[in-house]
């Protein structure tokens, strides 16, 4: 996860809080989440493929971060409430 500076990131926050809220299934959450991404990428006038590679790049590495964060603390969660599978 980059962290930011906090001016940017109270810059940054609200519009993206606002637009999550927005969405009411995983399908809009996907349409808002690629064109956050086509906007970033093609505000350069002729993007490159290392430009389209890094845009790849920076979401895996979110869905990596996301996981880490927020899926793997709920598992373990859930894990302590209703026991191991394993």
């Amino acid at each position: 996860m980059p962290y930011i500076k906090q001016e940017r990131r109270k810059q940054l926050e609200g519009g993206a809080e606002m637009l999550g809220k927005m969405c009411k299934n995983g399908g809009e959450l996907n349409f808002v989440l690629t064109v956050i991404a086509k906007s970033f990428l093609y505000k350069k006038d002729n993007p490159k493929y290392e430009d389209r590679a890094m845009v790849v790049g920076n979401l895996e590495c979110m869905i990596h971060e996301f996981k880490r964060r927020v899926l793997d603390s709920y598992e373990d969660q859930k894990r302590r409430e209703n026991g191991d599978v394993y």
